[in-house]
């Protein structure tokens, strides 16, 4: 009986495991609604505790800035596209080989007058309570491949 019971728990724990490293990407309501921004923000750099996010200013056209970076989203290892849920907004989602949990990100873009705009990426863990700062990191990278990095002080 303590065998069955034991191999019933380890099955469930391997089930379980198993749905989140490698279960469907979904479409539903979770990445419309609970990954988006709560606001409009400024410039500047989010940290929560499932994720981050920066929002930068832009000049130029947004429609070539949008896929400049989606190219480089695409190209990052483990990364693959998911869905567009409005204009000049995309949703990708990551996962590593030793963390095969999915973290998602989406990067939208809003634009002032056609010429200037703000471009926000937000990654946020898929489950959890912590992405161990794997997002910032992934968007800081991104970041910087596109020029978009924050000017420093001084």
């Amino acid at each position: 009986m303590r065998v069955t019971v034991a191999l019933f728990m380890v099955s469930c724990a391997a089930a379980i495991a198993v749905y989140i490293a490698f279960g469907l990407t979904s479409d539903s309501g979770y990445v419309e609604h609970d990954h988006q921004s709560p606001a409009p923000r400024d410039v500047g750099d989010y940290e929560f505790p499932a994720g981050y996010e920066a929002v930068r200013a832009f000049s130029g056209c947004q429609d070539r800035l949008l896929e400049e970076v989606d190219l480089l989203i695409r190209a990052t290892l483990g990364t693959s596209y998911v869905r567009s849920l409005r204009p000049r907004s995309r949703t990708y989602v990551t996962r590593t080989f030793f963390s095969p949990v999915p973290n998602y990100t989406t990067v939208s873009v809003q634009t002032n007058n056609g010429a200037t705009g703000m471009i926000t990426f937000r990654g946020t863990a898929r489950f959890g309570w912590s992405d161990f700062g794997a997002n910032r990191a992934r968007i800081k990278g991104w970041l910087e491949d596109l020029d978009l990095e924050l000017p420093t002080a001084g």
